[in-house]
């Protein structure tokens, strides 16, 4: 008994180290380590966008907005000053400062040249330029009575691409222009004018487009349709009017040069 007995004893020290050794032996479990949080990318709608606006169109001083960001005054320092004719055009354009409205008087010294200057005059209409083009365009207008019949057809045929002018001004006031050396074609385009209610380009009074397209179409032809509009609307109605007469008698117009009129047959 006592030999079994330290067998024991000695079997339950063996059993003892070798479960204390297999326990300091093992390493224990690290963490895992968390997923790190991702900060969601930030979409197209989420970002603070700042919106430029459109810049507002330009302005042509004392008349109806452009479409051209460019300067109403003229270089004139390439304009030719071959004859005494071109001399005071010269003059009389580069005086014109824009804000100051007294400075186009000079267009008055354009128009009293007479229509022996007509061919220096339509040249102003080469530049893209609204003073320029509107100054020669004036000048013919006080120029057409007296001009003989050959002026008058270079008046008609230098006028005639103003008609697709981009500014509504030029349109309208080369459109009068024409119906006056009896083209037909401006007519539609007076019609059209009616619907303009930006302040005439230099006008001396606050006159709208349209009264001026409405003056032109009553001059130069035998209707009157009551037609009236102000710088802030205009007679639709009668619009609609002058545009079904010259839809039903625009065909059969023909200009009487007795008359100074469109008439019918």
């Amino acid at each position: 008994m006592r030999g079994g007995g330290v067998w024991i004893a000695v079997l339950l020290l063996v059993s003892f180290i070798l479960l204390f050794g297999c326990t300091q032996g093992q390493t224990p479990a690290q963490p895992q380590p968390q997923p790190e949080q991702q900060t969601p990318p930030i979409t197209s709608n989420q970002t603070n966008q700042t919106t430029t606006p459109a810049p507002a169109p330009a302005k042509v001083i004392g008349g109806e907005p452009s479409t051209s960001t460019g300067s109403q005054l003229v270089d004139v320092s390439s304009f030719p000053e071959k004859n005494e004719n071109q001399k005071v055009i010269k003059k009389a354009i580069g005086a014109y400062k824009g804000g100051d409205t007294s400075s186009f008087s000079g267009v008055n010294e354009i128009a009293n040249l007479g229509p022996g200057a007509t061919d220096d005059i339509i040249w102003l209409l080469q530049f893209d330029n609204i003073y320029a083009q509107w100054s020669a365009v004036y000048a013919i207008s006080e120029l057409i009575p007296q001009a003989n019949g050959a002026q008058k057809e270079k008046m008609r045929t230098a006028l005639l691409p103003l008609l697709s002018s981009r500014w509504a001004s030029i349109r309208a006031a080369s459109a009068y222009d024409l119906v006056a050396l009896g083209e037909k074609s401006a007519i539609p385009v007076l019609i059209d004018s009616l619907g303009q209610t930006d302040k005439q380009f230099l006008s001396e009074t606050p006159t709208p487009i349209c009264e001026t397209a409405n003056e032109a179409l009553t001059a130069y032809t035998e209707k009157d349709f009551g037609f009236s509009c102000s710088l802030t609307g205009f007679d639709s109605k009668g619009k609609s009017d002058w545009q079904g007469w010259w839809a039903s008698k625009g065909k059969a117009l023909n200009y009487d040069s007795a008359k100074k009129k469109f008439i019918e047959g």
